[in-house]
């Protein structure tokens, strides 16, 4: 009987510290798609790079272009679309505006904030960009075979969307100073002041 109770207390004891294999929770897989977002971004930073070194540019350069190229678009505007700082993004576009790659139109909604142009000289840098880019793209293409490319775009534009409902400014109107006008995002009223 005795070694029959320390079988059993064993077998409780498994049963009760094994590992639980139980599917993931919705914040489960939030705190997944989250990282992977990072991962996925970084590495498209890091190949971007690469490519925009082969035509004499950079990332940051080439986001700016691309961003800008969408039309009728502030500074302020830009950095928001990217998740940068404005003072960053008027960096560049100072320098695009220099080298004659853009310019800046009066924005008649904003007297102070001009919309961003790219010249034809800038569409020509973005082009070359997306020609440079043409290898990678078939490249990645080639390695997600079997992977549905359309319904990946709509989860991230519904991604996207969700995360944009969810941007707030702060109770008291003021930009987060670590974002730079950019919108902070929504969190229960409990968790704001913790």
């Amino acid at each position: 009987m005795e070694g029959s109770l320390i079988d059993l207390v064993h077998v409780v004891n498994l049963v009760m510290y094994m590992p639980r294999h139980r599917p993931p929770s919705h914040p489960d897989l939030v705190d997944a798609i989250a990282v992977e977002t990072y991962f996925v971004g970084a590495s498209f930073r890091r190949h971007g790079g690469a490519i925009a070194r082969l035509t004499g540019q950079t990332q940051a350069r080439w986001q700016v272009l691309r961003v800008a190229s969408d039309g009728a678009l502030t500074v302020a505007q830009i950095a928001r679309r990217l998740g940068v700082s404005r003072q960053n993004v008027q960096r560049i576009a100072d320098a695009l505006v220099r080298e004659g790659s853009a310019h800046y139109r009066d924005n008649r909604d904003h007297k102070g904030s001009p919309h961003l142009e790219l010249t034809a000289e800038g569409r020509a840098a973005l082009t070359q960009l997306s020609r440079g880019a043409a290898g990678y793209r078939d490249a990645l293409a080639a390695e997600l075979e079997g992977v549905d490319l359309a319904a990946l775009l709509e989860a991230l534009r519904a991604l996207s969307a969700a995360l944009t409902r969810m941007d707030v400014k702060s109770d008291n109107g003021a930009a987060d100073e670590e974002h730079d006008g950019a919108a902070t995002p929504a969190l229960p009223r409990e968790q704001r002041d913790v």
